[in-house]
């Protein structure tokens, strides 16, 4: 069995962003408009021109109109 100290080290989780470079790139696949990066509660990019908003998973946006959420 691993020391707790080992297994404190292993179970915690690390929180990447989207790399700022790539933030700068992407733009809404509808509208070619612009997003806005969201970190809380999940992170996301929103389009406000359009009313979407698109997922990040394990650091990828998730750029699909149609999995894209409205809100």
């Amino acid at each position: 069995m691993a020391p707790a100290r080992a297994r404190a080290q292993t179970s915690r989780i690390r929180r990447v962003s989207l790399a700022p470079d790539l933030r700068d790139l992407l733009v809404c696949p509808k509208c070619k408009g612009s997003l806005e990066h969201r970190t809380t509660p999940d992170e996301s990019l929103v389009c406000h021109a359009c009313r979407l908003v698109y997922a990040v998973e394990d650091d990828i946006p998730i750029m699909l109109i149609d999995e894209a959420k409205h809100f």
